[in-house]
């Protein structure tokens, strides 16, 4: 057999609970077995082993992964020996591939040097090397706790320290080289890189140490932060300090916390903040984003209140926009970074800050707004000239409409008369870039408003029966809304064609879309729950995808799980193999290590709200339009053509959606409330009930 068909076959024979009890006291605690963690000190058991998914987790270090992984740990081994060592235990035998097995080995090999490394600066730190290195950590107010979990360590001043250690382990120059621990002088000779630093390892989402950051000791070091250069492990633009540590709490918060600096990820975490994750010295990139937009629906971004930290949220605008996850600004005051703000104002004052957090349309329209505020009727001038920019930015028409008035009440505070003025000078800007859009154009955005059915007048749309007056007052309030739109999107350069076309999708189903409503973010923690007990008990898996397809789920990481549970072997009753599921899922080790978060979760899932959750889940699809992750504009639903009747004269589904709207966020209507029902199945309506049963729930 092959090295793949070997791999499953060591997991399959494996009893994880045999293998890791020969390391570990283990006691059953319901479906799991639980103990005392051998990878870090503690005192209380938080180390789980599930037998049946073959996967173990910690919840105090977050170290977790299946027998090969511990065995790699426990008995410090590259993948290689521990996949041997295991094979030996179980009997298991196979052939390998040179090509594939030196790839391989070269990534093991960074990876096992860069390990070694870690340990040494950890050494030096706890040694007479690191008694300025203590200090200054000290200094900083940074624990023994908090430096042991985040493995901090020091370099000394020596400039082949790390290199001669690493000899010493049988690594010699060409791999320090090529794991960029050592660098080769002009004159040949090979030196640290690392050197009278604090370092940080860094580490990717699954917790292997892919490089290092160094925070300089000296003062006058030009280099004040120093990262690893690029490797076969480590790039820059797809890495996160901290989010194998952050990853569990972002996806229970339902919201990722992104700072700039390593500094600021350890002292949060001393404080009890948990869900934060640091760029490596690089903007926010769309690589970034997309890894965090996996996690959570939200992103918020708490960056330094000075020029340089303002300028970085900016940067980060349009690297988020089109994304799947919502992205928010929680603006710092008095000139501080998020270490100084919650030393100094404590755990309480920075959640507030986060529950304070603004969209980054907002924060961009205060930025403007606080550049021009003092300069009169130019600076009115040229603020509505800017923001016109920002909200030309934004496909959402019922969110760019508001946003004109918000701008406008932002912009003057209580002096009412100010807000007015300011609304007119916005809109007229748009109008005025409106007009500039050629004739041509226009008539273009005109054949597809015909085309879609929406025209004057009350004839025989297609040879059919004359419209009635409810569906006539409909059919102009759709054009004269299409029309409004077209202002806008025109002059911000989309094409009637584009997707973001405000005549390519339904209009009425932007009203209730933001992916931070409070229906949306209950919709994905029932997700999550469900999850994880998809992943616990074969039965609720099968029953769940009876019910609900992986590609109906909110998050991406969840689609992706639950494709794997679906696609995994099935019994002759078709339920699915759980193990097999895993086998699966450790393909791709970051989707792996999610997996495991998620089946360790504490709780219980009760049968009995399968059906409910899976109602709650499409809904928020439904509500969530083109902003839930994963959401696909090309609906397979059949329009229905019956009408829609109001049922009190001059009733308008504007009013209907603004009182759902204010009556979820503030708890007092919910999912059983005539209201809420009411306005479910004006939406189902004018969204098609379809040839698929998904939206009848009765």
């Amino acid at each position: 057999m092959g090295p793949d068909t070997a791999k499953e076959e060591i997991r399959e024979r494996t009893d994880l609970v045999d293998l890791i009890s020969q390391y570990v006291e283990l006691r059953q605690a319901g479906r799991n077995w639980k103990g005392l963690c051998p990878f870090h000190q503690e005192k209380t058991p938080s180390f789980n082993v599930n037998r049946e998914a073959h996967f173990w987790k910690c919840f105090g270090c977050g170290a977790g992964g299946d027998a090969f992984s511990f065995v790699q740990r426990i008995e410090n081994l590259a993948f290689p020996e521990a996949m041997k060592f295991l094979a030996d235990r179980v009997g298991v035998t196979w052939e390998v591939d040179p090509g594939h097995r030196q790839a391989r080995d070269e990534r093991e090999e960074v990876l096992s040097a860069n390990d070694v490394a870690m340990h040494w600066f950890r050494e030096q730190l706890a040694g007479q090397a690191g008694v300025a290195g203590r200090a200054y950590l000290e200094s900083r107010g940074l624990d023994a706790d908090t430096i042991e979990r985040f493995n901090i360590g020091f370099a000394p001043a020596k400039w082949d320290g790390l290199l001669q250690h690493l000899m010493g382990r049988g690594i010699g120059e060409e791999r320090a080289l090529r794991a960029a621990l050592a660098r080769r002088s002009e004159r040949g000779s090979v030196y640290d890189v690392f050197r009278n630093r604090i370092v940080f390892p860094i580490t990717d989402v699954v917790g292997r140490i892919v490089g290092f950051g160094g925070r300089a000791m000296d003062p006058e070091d030009p280099a004040k932060y120093l990262n690893s250069p690029e490797t076969l492990v480590f790039k820059k633009s797809r890495t996160f300090f901290g989010l194998d540590l952050a990853r569990r709490m972002i996806g229970e918060l339902g919201h990722a916390v992104v700072v700039e600096g390593y500094m600021d990820v350890v002292a949060l975490a001393q404080y009890g903040v948990d869900h934060c994750v640091a760029t490596l010295g690089t903007a926010l990139t769309e690589e970034h984003a997309k890894i965090l937009s996996r996690y959570t629906s939200e992103i918020v971004l708490v960056y330094d209140d000075d020029e340089a930290g303002i300028q970085a949220v900016l940067r980060s605008v349009r690297v988020f926009e089109g994304l799947p996850a919502a992205v928010k600004v929680a603006p710092l005051r008095d000139g501080k970074d998020p270490d100084d703000y919650i030393r100094e104002f404590g755990t309480d004052a920075f959640r507030e800050l986060l529950d304070d957090r603004i969209g980054l349309v907002e924060y961009r329209l205060r930025t403007i707004f606080d550049q021009y505020r003092d300069e009169g009727a130019e600076g009115r001038t040229n603020a509505a000239r800017e923001a016109a920019d920002v909200l030309g930015d934004i496909p959402d028409i019922a969110r760019r409409q508001a946003l004109v008035g918000w701008a406008a009440d932002a912009w003057a505070g209580p002096d009412v008369a100010r807000a007015a003025r300011l609304e007119e000078a916005l809109l007229r800007e748009m109008e005025r870039r409106a007009r500039s859009t050629a004739p041509a154009e226009r008539d273009s955005w005109e054949r597809v408003l015909v085309n879609k059915g929406i025209q004057y007048g009350r004839g025989k749309p297609g040879g059919g029966r004359r419209l009635s007056r409810h569906e006539w007052l409909e059919q102009q309030r759709q054009r004269d809304q299409s029309l409004a739109a077209i202002n806008i999107a025109r002059w911000g350069g989309h094409a009637p064609e584009s997707p973001l076309s405000p005549v390519s999708t339904d209009f009425i189903s932007d009203s209730l879309s933001s992916i931070t409503s409070p229906l949306v973010q209950s919709a994905q923690r029932r997700e999550r729950l469900m999850l994880t007990a998809m992943l616990e008990r074969a039965e609720v898996a099968a029953l769940v995808l009876q019910l609900l397809r992986p590609d109906d789920m909110l998050l991406g990481s969840h689609r992706d799980i639950a494709t794997c549970v679906a696609d995994a072997r099935e019994d002759e009753a078709g339920v699915p193999n759980l193990a097999d599921a895993m086998e699966r899922l450790s393909v791709n080790e970051e989707l792996f290590a999610t997996a495991i978060d998620l089946a360790t979760a504490e709780g219980d899932y009760d049968m009995d709200a399968v059906m409910e959750d899976v109602k709650l889940i499409r809904e928020a699809k439904l509500l969530g339009g083109e902003n839930v992750p994963g959401f696909k504009a090309d609906r397979k639903y059949k329009a229905t053509p019956e009408p829609v009747e109001a049922r009190e004269k001059d009733e308008s589904l504007a009013d209907i959606e603004k009182q759902v709207r204010e009556g979820l966020a503030d708890g007092t209507l919910t999912m059983d409330s005539e209201l809420y029902k009411r306005y479910m199945d004006i939406r189902r309506r004018l969204h098609g009930i379809g040839e698929l049963p998904m939206w009848d729930f009765d």
